[in-house]
């Protein structure tokens, strides 16, 4: 495999971390696990026909390596560094992640579709509708202000369920509706494409409209997910449409970057932390701003001081992988949760089987099953191996091989997470088969898929209730595209 030009400066970029690494004293094999986690991520960047697979790929090398590899050389911490079982820790994390390769190349190889006697890929129905741009200038506009209505009306008259378990709400509220916020996403992709082809006035205005609504709609839900899913569809409309990174693109970039790392985390983790109701949310947010004088540093201060509280039990000195620094990354450094678990008095897992059962009675209507659980199985995972205190719903980041080692042991990392990620890959396979370049369905379904490199095994649940209803969304597009709106 010829490496192409950005997997070159990729390894060089790892190996030189990897060299001041060693200078910290960073422990060989560690670093050798981590590093080999790394190196993975130049099979999908030398592909000529990038996919939506493939940055799925690259994120859980992101998730699982670089980003750990990186953030402890920012601290100036070697990478054994609060790791109490290393050696086997990585054990777990290259075979895990040999598996995941595995099942990333099976999808490749038998489900990709060409069209007959040729290597060119055959798009689907989606693919083809969104990359057309007679379809995006009719249906962006009333599809864009569709969806500003829908996620604005849910997310104010939603719960989740951790403001039902802390108080603040009785029930969930509009949230039965579902997650519609990707489609803010699609919304998004489509906009992009079309002012990328058009340049109007209009379509620039659209997509700052998307962008603006998408911050207060991080703020008002106290999750800065939605942030970082506009941004990575920002990224991927960038490289789908090979846009020139000119002096004032990057320095937007890297101020964005900073905004969202410095201010938009630790602010909601200190919202979040005082518990208040949504209608004060904005409110809450400019007052600490101004109690921290806009200065990063006093933020994090604020937030360390809250940090803890409730949140972590048995090993509270040692869970967060850059410890003593607290800044919210512990879901950027997903080889932790299987250290964590490492060390918990050889307890047992929880088991396939309860994990099946709880995902299949989440997944399905309150009507048959009743009310659903507030916590989640990961919540389960960590109680049992005392990750967090017993009862305290945090939704932990434990990623899919943390959470696969709590559920069904070694058995779990080598087999168990590696099937739940094929059903990933296989999925992005049936709804779209094509590149990137210049594929708006393609930004979007690869924007929306790159998150899920920090999901855990409940991924399949999401699977259910977020994506098959996004698609429907999108095909009824389509639908009223060619047979209503030709009429």
């Amino acid at each position: 495999m010829k490496l192409s030009y950005y997997a070159q400066r990729y390894l060089l970029f790892i190996g030189l971390v990897s060299i001041f690494q060693l200078i910290l004293g960073a422990n060989l094999i560690v670093l050798g696990a981590i590093d080999l986690v790394c190196a993975a991520a130049v099979i999908p960047l030398s592909r000529k026909s990038f996919d939506p697979t493939d940055l799925l790929y690259f994120s859980l090398c992101q998730y699982y390596g670089t980003f750990s590899l990186i953030l402890k050389t920012v601290f100036l911490q070697p990478v054994q560094m609060n790791l109490v079982e290393p050696h086997l820790t990585c054990e777990l994390l290259v075979g895990g992640f040999a598996m995941i390769t595995v099942a990333y190349f099976a999808a490749d190889r038998f489900v990709t579709r060409h069209y007959p006697g040729t290597r060119l890929r055959r798009w689907t129905i989606f693919e083809s509708s969104f990359a057309n741009e007679a379809f995006l200038a009719k249906w962006t506009l009333p599809f864009s202000l569709m969806v500003y209505a829908m996620t604005l009306a849910i997310s104010i008259g939603s719960h989740s369920v951790q403001e039902v378990a802390n108080g603040l709400a009785t029930s969930g509220g509009l949230a039965a509706l579902g997650n519609m916020q990707p489609l803010l996403q699609l919304a998004l992709a489509m906009q992009l494409s079309l002012m990328t082809r058009r340049g109007n006035p209009g379509d620039k205005a659209l997509v700052v409209t998307t962008l603006v609504l998408a911050l207060g709609l991080t703020i008002l839900n106290n999750q800065k997910v939605l942030t970082f899913l506009v941004a990575i569809t920002c990224v991927m409309h960038i490289m789908a449409y090979k846009i020139r990174i000119n002096a004032r693109l990057m320095t937007l970039s890297v101020v964005g970057l900073a905004v969202a790392f410095f201010y938009i985390s630790p602010v909601i983790h200190i919202v979040r932390g005082l518990g208040v109701e949504k209608s004060d949310r904005i409110f809450a947010t400019i007052t600490i701003l101004g109690e921290a004088h806009f200065n990063p540093f006093e933020l994090q201060e604020i937030e360390s001081k809250m940090e803890g509280a409730g949140s972590v039990d048995t090993y509270a000195r040692d869970l967060d992988y850059l410890r003593p620094n607290l800044i919210g990354t512990d879901r950027f450094t997903l080889l932790m949760p299987i250290d964590q678990i490492d060390r918990s008095d050889m307890r047992e897992p929880l088991g396939v089987r309860n994990f099946i059962a709880f995902v299949t009675a989440e997944a399905l209507p309150k009507s048959l099953v009743g009310q659903h659980a507030l916590e989640s199985f990961g919540d389960r995972v960590a109680w049992q191996f005392s990750v967090r205190g017993n009862g305290i719903i945090s939704r932990p980041a434990l990623g899919v091989l943390g959470m696969g080692y709590g559920v069904a042991g070694t058995i779990g990392v080598l087999v168990v997470a590696p099937i739940i990620v094929l059903i990933l890959f296989l999925s992005i396979k049936l709804s779209c088969n094509g590149s990137i370049w210049q594929n708006p369905w393609a930004v979007f379904i690869s924007s929306q898929y790159f998150f899920y490199g920090e999901s855990d095994m409940e991924v399949v649940m999401v699977l259910l209730r977020v994506t098959a209803p996004i698609l429907m969304v999108a095909y009824l597009l389509i639908f009223l595209n060619r047979y209503v709106g030709n009429r």
